[in-house]
């Protein structure tokens, strides 16, 4: 698996690859991460992306860890090394990326 990890506005957008090869049949996969160095926190998914919301702007998202689970068990977890942050619209209007004032 190969994570990636995007920065919006007020979340933060993970992604990954399936395994290969997978240890059966992939019933979800777990996510945990950190928001500004917090305990851990962890979420499941079914597909191979998952969207950390609801965060303030210039907000650090770390520690993001995946893991496959199969019928079979849950697989080691793959780790993101870096710390992500969310952006800030320097716009003064309040508009996201609004045309007038870029």
């Amino acid at each position: 698996m190969n994570i990636t990890a995007t920065p919006q506005l007020n979340s933060v957008d993970i992604t990954w690859r399936e395994p290969d090869p997978t240890n059966g049949i992939i019933t979800h996969y777990i996510i945990t991460y950190s928001v500004n160095g917090s305990v851990a926190i962890s979420n499941t998914s079914t597909t191979t992306g998952f969207t950390v919301l609801s965060l303030d702007a210039s907000t650090a998202v770390s520690n993001i860890t995946v893991s496959a689970s199969t019928a079979a068990g849950t697989g080691p977890p793959l780790t993101l090394n870096n710390t992500v942050t969310t952006l800030t619209d320097p716009c003064k209007c309040g508009i996201l990326l609004c045309p007038i004032c870029r």
